[in-house]
């Protein structure tokens, strides 16, 4: 899993100006263009030449402060595939992983580009202006102030949002095949076995999941409410502050705005992919021995998605038995 984000207390875009749906789209694509890049190299080295990566990224909006903080994970094949010269057929072919040298060249050359496309962009340039102050003042300005840590309304507006220090963490080293550069990190450290669906359900649901975690908030008294970090910061902050107003104020800021896609597929799993429909697994066949007596033929194929009340019981862990009503009920 490859994880690019700015760091903890940056940001790629300056305080006052929040990164735009088409930027976004930019960013992403410069940034896979690097990574489909090794991986098609990693292929090379293997003698395909025709070798076609695919991977998935999942947009989060916020970070472990309820801040807003837009990075993405991506979760990429540790191969490519090649068409098979003798049926035709799309083959999966594993390439060897990532080392600590190729992942620090990696995100220096994609920072380098990243910035560059930033600047032309005038993102970086306080002297523009940006449009979503025009068209949606009060979210631009809550947006701003999330970034910098700043509470943007009530009594204490302009004011960073309130602290509850502990003894002060020690220093961690940097991981294996985790690097920064100019603003930008990587961390590629991550990998899930081809036949472990289990653990692969565990990573989406980490890369998938909401700002806020169950029994991290908390109320203080009537007038405040704690909000307990996942990991320390260097400082020694472990928890937040926050007033009822404030902690809407944060959960404004992170919802995305309408029509942007928060997982997006590319190279062989995205949508419009020549091969995807031979690679990507569709829904179960349906044996003419399951159907029901009135059926005599398969009927049309069948969506292999689980319904909201499986996906709910499996959310919280607990067995639900919800049969909606058919067509005909209805």
């Amino acid at each position: 899993m490859y994880a690019p984000s700015a760091p903890r207390k940056t940001s790629s875009a300056p305080p006052g100006k929040a990164i735009s749906c088409a930027l976004l789209s930019e960013l992403l694509r410069t940034f896979m263009a690097h990574l489909n890049a090794f991986y098609r190299n990693q292929a090379r080295c293997l003698g395909h030449t025709d070798g076609r990566p695919g991977g998935v990224t999942f947009v989060q909006r916020f970070g472990s402060s309820l801040n807003l903080n837009i990075h993405a994970h991506v979760l990429m094949l540790d191969g490519v595939y090649v068409t098979d010269p003798d049926s035709g057929q799309p083959t999966f072919v594993a390439v060897d992983p990532p080392t600590d040298d190729q992942v620090q060249r990696l995100i220096e050359q994609a920072a380098h580009r990243l910035i560059a496309l930033l600047q032309r962009r005038g993102v970086l340039d306080d002297a523009q202006v940006d449009g979503q102050t025009d068209q949606e003042p009060v979210l631009a300005a809550i947006a701003a102030a999330s970034i910098q840590g700043l509470v943007a309304t009530g009594e204490r507006a302009g004011r960073r949002v309130r602290r509850v220090l502990s003894d002060p963490a020690e220093g961690i080293r940097t991981a294996p095949l985790c690097f920064a550069s100019r603003g930008f990190s990587v961390h590629a450290s991550t990998t899930v076995q081809a036949h472990d669906r289990a653990g692969l359900e565990r990573l989406c649901r980490y890369v998938n999941r909401p700002p806020l975690a169950y029994g991290r908030l908390q109320r203080m008294d009537a007038a405040r409410l704690s909000f307990t970090l996942k990991t320390p910061w260097d400082d020694g902050t472990c928890r937040i502050v926050l007033s009822p107003t404030e902690l809407i104020e944060k959960l404004a800021a992170l919802v995305p705005p309408p029509r942007v896609h928060l997982i997006r597929y590319h190279g062989v799993l995205a949508p419009h992919a020549a091969d995807r429909a031979q690679i990507v697994p569709g829904p179960p066949a349906q044996d003419a021995a399951q159907l029901p007596a009135n059926e005599a033929t398969p009927s049309a194929p069948r969506s292999c998605r689980l319904s909201w009340a499986q996906l709910l019981g499996r959310v919280f862990e607990h067995a639900t038995d919800c049969t909606l009503p058919s067509r005909g009920d209805r």
